[in-house]
């Protein structure tokens, strides 16, 4: 759908942006005053992906909150992530998979999103997902894929994916990258939710 390389991603507090030649990938914080959160405020860290290798260009973004942000960023920064996905930690599959690729394992974290109405045919499902080849010597281990397709509307707002994604963007990442983008991002929750948002209020 989006084409535009100037994406949503834009809006809010950015906080990192990385690039290898095929890709570009952008993260920013959104905080929403919100009085049935704990703290009283709702944080969203929106990432955008650009593909450059397609013509046209293609832009995916997917909202991932706060908390939930914490918890796969102090195991990827402790060197814990094959760890927690095979131990279920983020959650059971889908949410966690362990895969099998070539005689090589790869751990794998997805994140559910979507949007839309019910009762017409826009509902979309958006999926990130996060993996890691456990190859000794890759140079680009870590792999973020955004995806976007039919959803179906479940429970309290939830939304499923019912279908194969109509769009998909994927970018490879350095161990460097991937540790630049989970401690920035934790920096900036912690600095906007302890100090500046806090005494902005």
């Amino acid at each position: 759908m989006a084409t535009n390389p100037q994406h949503e991603a834009d809006f809010g507090f950015p906080i990192v942006k990385l690039s290898n030649n095929r890709a570009q990938m952008g993260m920013s914080l959104v905080l929403r005053l919100k009085d049935n959160t704990p703290r009283g405020v709702q944080e969203k860290l929106f990432v955008g992906v650009t593909d450059y290798a397609a013509t046209p260009h293609v832009y995916l973004s997917h909202a991932i909150d706060g908390p939930v942000f914490r918890v796969v960023a102090h195991e990827v920064l402790q060197h814990r992530f094959a760890q927690a996905v095979t131990e279920g930690l983020f959650g059971k599959d889908p949410a966690s998979r362990v895969l099998a690729q070539d005689g090589v394992t790869r751990y794998q974290w997805t994140d559910f999103k979507g949007g839309g109405r019910a009762d017409t045919a826009g509902v979309h499902s958006r999926i990130l997902s996060l993996s890691f080849l456990d190859r000794p010597g890759h140079e680009y281990p870590w792999t973020l894929v955004l995806s976007e397709g039919p959803g179906r509307l479940v429970g309290a707002g939830a939304v499923i994916p019912t279908g194969a994604p109509l769009q998909r963007v994927q970018m490879s990442l350095s161990p460097m990258q991937l540790l630049q983008w989970m401690a920035l991002g934790v920096e900036a929750l912690a600095a906007c939710t302890t100090g500046a948002f806090r005494g902005a209020r």
